[in-house]
C-alpha cells in the first residue's frame, strides 16, 4: 500500500460499529491533530473529498458498515478498507486483510495497528504492553465481580474508551448487562444515584485528582492504576485487562464466552438500506 499523503485530508472518518469501531474510539482518545468522527450509520454531512475514511469490519460483512461505505463512495472520500474478508474484501479501495481466526472482538490489535502506521502514531511495543497485565490480577477481580453489576468508571475522558470497552466486553463475553461513565461527566448528575449491594463499581485511573479522591470515599469502587509511559499504553494495556476480566467472569459462571446466539439471531434479520 502506498504511502498517504496525511496533508490532503481535513479530517479523519472511522466507519465500523461494535468491536470494528474502538480503533477509531482510541485515535479520538488520543486527540489527533485532525478532527476525528465516528459514524455507526450514517456518515456526518461534513464529510467530503477532503476526509480520509477507514472502512472497518472484521468480517467485511457487517450491513452497517457496508451501507457506509457505500456512502463513502458516494462522497467521493478517501477509503481505506480494513477487513478479514466477506464483501469489502471484494472492493476495489486499497485495502488491509487480517488473518481471519479471531473472534471480532479478539482482533482489536490487528485492526488497530495498521490505522496507527497510517496515521504516523508511534507505539512502541504492544507485545510489552500486553505482558504488563497479570492473569491472576484479572481473575481476583472477575471473583470480586461474581452476582454483581459492574459499573466502570474512568478517571478521565481520555480514558472513556477503556470504561465503554469493559462494558460491551461484559455484555458481549459475560452475557451481563454493565455500565460505564467517566469524570468528571458524572460528578454533575450520576454520582447522585445510589448503588445498591448488587452494583460493583470499578475505577479506571490514569492521574489521581482530589475529584477522584473524594469519589473513593462514596463509591468503594475497585480501583484500578492504568499502567504506561503514555496515553495510548495507558489505554491498551486498561482493555486488554478488561478483556481477559470478562473472559474469566464467563468461565466463572461457567458460559462459553464466544457465544453470541442472540446477536447471531438479530443479524438474521434483513436489513433495508
Amino acid at each position: 500500500m502506498k504511502k498517504i499523503n496525511l496533508k490532503k485530508y481535513n479530517k479523519i472518518i472511522f466507519c465500523g460499529i461494535g468491536g470494528s469501531a474502538v480503533s477509531g474510539e482510541i485515535v479520538k482518545a488520543l486527540n489527533y491533530k485532525k478532527p476525528v468522527l465516528i459514524a455507526h450509520e450514517n456518515l456526518p454531512a461534513s464529510v467530503n473529498s477532503k476526509s480520509l475514511c477507514f472502512v472497518i469490519s472484521y468480517s467485511g460483512n457487517t450491513k452497517e458498515t457496508l451501507k457506509l461505505y457505500r456512502q463513502a463512495k458516494k462522497k467521493k472520500c478517501r477509503i481505506i478498507i480494513i477487513t478479514s474478508g466477506g464483501r469489502l474484501s471484494k472492493c476495489k479501495e486499497h485495502k488491509i486483510i487480517l488473518p481471519k481466526e479471531h473472534l471480532p472482538r479478539e482482533a482489536l490489535i490487528y485492526m488497530l495497528i495498521p490505522v496507527l502506521e497510517i496515521l504516523k502514531i508511534k507505539l512502541k511495543n504492544p507485545l510489552k504492553i500486553i505482558k504488563k497485565v497479570k492473569k491472576i490480577n484479572a481473575k481476583l477481580i472477575a471473583f470480586r465481580l461474581k452476582n454483581k453489576m459492574p459499573v466502570i468508571y474512568a478517571s478521565s475522558e481520555s480514558l472513556k474508551v477503556v470504561a465503554e470497552r469493559w462494558e460491551t466486553q461484559f455484555n458481549e463475553n459475560a452475557k451481563i448487562l454493565a455500565h460505564s461513565d467517566y469524570f468528571p461527566q458524572i460528578a454533575h448528575n450520576e454520582i447522585e444515584a445510589k448503588l445498591s449491594k448488587k452494583y460493583k463499581v470499578i475505577l479506571l485511573i490514569d492521574k489521581e485528582t482530589k475529584q477522584i479522591q473524594k469519589a473513593k470515599k462514596l463509591l468503594k469502587p475497585i480501583k484500578i492504576k492504568l499502567k504506561g509511559s503514555a496515553l495510548l499504553e495507558k489505554i491498551l494495556y486498561g482493555i486488554y485487562l478488561g478483556d481477559l476480566v470478562s473472559i474469566y467472569l464467563a468461565k466463572q459462571k461457567h458460559i462459553n464466552y464466544k457465544e453470541t446466539k442472540r446477536i447471531k439471531y438479530l443479524k438474521s434479520v434483513k436489513f433495508i438500506n
